[in-house]
């Protein structure tokens, strides 16, 4: 079997997946014992985004139960007419449980407010990703721009500070940068609490030697 499927809700998620795990020894990253990792046949992509997630969770992974020795939900929390965050969880993992994974086997991981969140801090890695050149930081344009208020760690709107430097620096759809942001920047001090969840259900499943 194989060690690992992860569910996402869209390209711009499955990007950051492909990127963060097609690191060299991604494990010494994440913190955890190595285990092959294959976006291929260990990443699936829902194609109805997040609700389908949320409705869908547990009949995408019910057959993956023969393929695969664990797996992880990711989705975002906020989207148009979305539940609270615990019931997101509660109804995927009660669904996903009740197909009969076990219950130590699976995670949901709901990212507050949007996946945005992840890939947003004052870096060098994550400025060269949208083709941003200092000085000033990028962070100081958003800040300029009414997006990053100075006292806040991260953009409150992560999503509309993403669709906006890509609308400064010509950029399309997100998912490279994504990908590339997930494949330089380093995650170890990342306090989102969802990544948090992640990479604690990897150490967890795949104890570092």
């Amino acid at each position: 079997m194989r060690p690992l499927y992860i569910l996402v809700p869209d390209l711009q998620c499955a990007a950051t997946i492909r990127g963060l795990f097609g690191r060299d020894r991604f494990h010494d990253t994440l913190g955890c014992g190595p285990f092959e990792f294959n976006p291929d046949s260990d990443l699936g992509v829902e194609p109805t985004n997040d609700p389908g997630v949320w409705k869908k969770a547990h009949v995408i992974l019910r057959p993956r139960q023969s393929t695969h020795e664990h797996a992880i939900v990711i989705l975002d929390k906020q989207w148009e007419g979305s539940p609270p965050l615990q019931t997101i969880e509660q109804d995927i993992s009660q669904n996903v449980a009740a197909t009969g994974w076990a219950a130590g086997n699976f995670e949901v991981v709901v990212i507050d407010p949007e996946l945005e969140n992840w890939i947003w801090q004052d870096n060098i890695n994550v400025e060269a990703a949208f083709g941003h050149t200092r000085p000033p930081s990028l962070r100081e344009r958003l800040h300029n721009a009414g997006l990053w208020p100075s006292e806040n760690r991260k953009p409150p709107d992560p999503k509309k500070a993403v669709e906006t430097a890509n609308q400064w620096y010509g950029f399309g759809p997100a998912s490279p940068v994504f990908k590339e942001i997930a494949s330089t920047v380093s995650v170890r001090r990342c306090m989102d609490q969802g990544f948090r969840k992640m990479r604690g259900a990897l150490q967890n499943w795949f104890p570092a030697e």
